[in-house]
């Protein structure tokens, strides 16, 4: 017997709701730190006694790690949803607004109902690596921007020294994180080993394989490659009413960072006389307009990327080049 335990997760504090066969019967809100969540866990445990507590929380950037992370610490199985999920199930039922109160009372009610995969700890150095490629991402974008700043001073003077002097700076920091990111993959065989792999696929460079890793970790996870292309926001969503179909699209939910790279890796193959680079040109050819293409090499660049790891071997085009046995679990 299980009862669910829906967690609303904000900075400075929880809200805490406990569904048991069909009904809520306790509601807690407390102070965000790690004794108030014990003593608040014990008490959830005194009022279901043997059962087993399943808990749940929304996926909120940063706020929800530490919670999850102690939690499984003291040894309860948990899940994190998609924030999207708990929005549709407000929607269905016509609650244009709520409190964290509510919230809770949704996540606790959907963790009875919806059968979601039980959340992992990640790899502590997966984890290190998609912060430092997030915060890589980051300085790019802003190293960009200052750079097409420069070109709306006419006149060099102490403004346009002051963006240099930026320029300068978010520089060095971008070269002291790659060097991070350097470090933690020297500093881990599995790491190095899975960088190698991945590097057999044609197109796929190192930051392709880089961000994989980050956002992926442990391949063992999924079960087989339509879940990891379905994670890293690949997936077409066709959106179907009656006899009218409309234009399918990409799902975007997954990394936003692997996306791009997984972009260019498809784009380096379109013109060369390789597997990709002629399935791209096949797709051309059956009418799909380049940029439809192109999002279908990512799709199978990316199922090779997870079959491989997968295997442990590299890639082979009599094995990875045919699609029925990349996919095979």
């Amino acid at each position: 017997m299980k009862a669910y335990v829906g967690i609303d997760v904000s900075k400075k504090w929880l809200d805490m709701a406990l569904w048991v066969d069909g009904e809520i019967v306790e509601q807690l809100q407390l102070d965000y730190n790690r004794a108030e969540v014990e003593v608040a866990v014990q008490e959830l445990n005194d009022i279901v006694g043997k059962r087993e507590l399943i808990f749940g929380c929304e996926a909120t950037g940063q706020y929800h790690k530490a919670l999850v992370y102690q939690l499984h610490e003291l040894g309860y199985r948990q899940k994190v949803i998609n924030p999207r999920m708990t929005h549709h199930e407000k929607m269905a039922r016509n609650i244009s607004s709520g409190n964290d109160a509510i919230e809770a009372v949704i996540i606790a009610q959907h963790l009875a109902m919806r059968d979601d995969p039980f959340w992992k700890p990640e790899h502590e150095g997966n984890s290190a690596l998609r912060d430092l490629v997030l915060r890589r991402d980051q300085l790019k974008k802003e190293l960009n921007r200052e750079k097409n700043r420069l070109d709306r001073f006419t006149v060099f003077g102490p403004a346009e020294k002051s963006l240099k002097r930026g320029i300068k700076f978010i520089e060095k920091e971008l070269e002291i994180i790659e060097e991070e990111i350097k470090k933690v993959i020297d500093e881990d065989g599995q790491m190095q080993e899975d960088m190698e792999l991945l590097r057999t696929i044609p197109g796929v460079g190192y930051y392709t394989s880089l961000t994989f890793l980050a956002r992926i970790g442990d391949v063992s996870r999924f079960n087989k490659a339509d879940e990891v292309v379905k994670y890293l926001g690949l997936a077409p969503i066709v959106k179907k009413s009656g006899s009218s179909i409309n234009k399918a699209r990409l799902s975007k939910t997954g990394d936003t960072i692997f996306r791009s790279t997984v972009f260019n890796a498809a784009l380096v193959n379109t013109n060369k006389d390789n597997y990709y680079g002629k399935y791209y040109r096949s797709l051309v050819e059956r009418g799909k307009n380049g940029r439809t293409a192109l999002t279908g090499v990512m799709r199978k660049i990316t199922r090779a990327m997870f079959a491989i790891l997968r295997d442990r071997r590299p890639f082979s085009i009599n094995i990875y080049g045919n699609s029925k046995i990349a996919l095979t679990a």
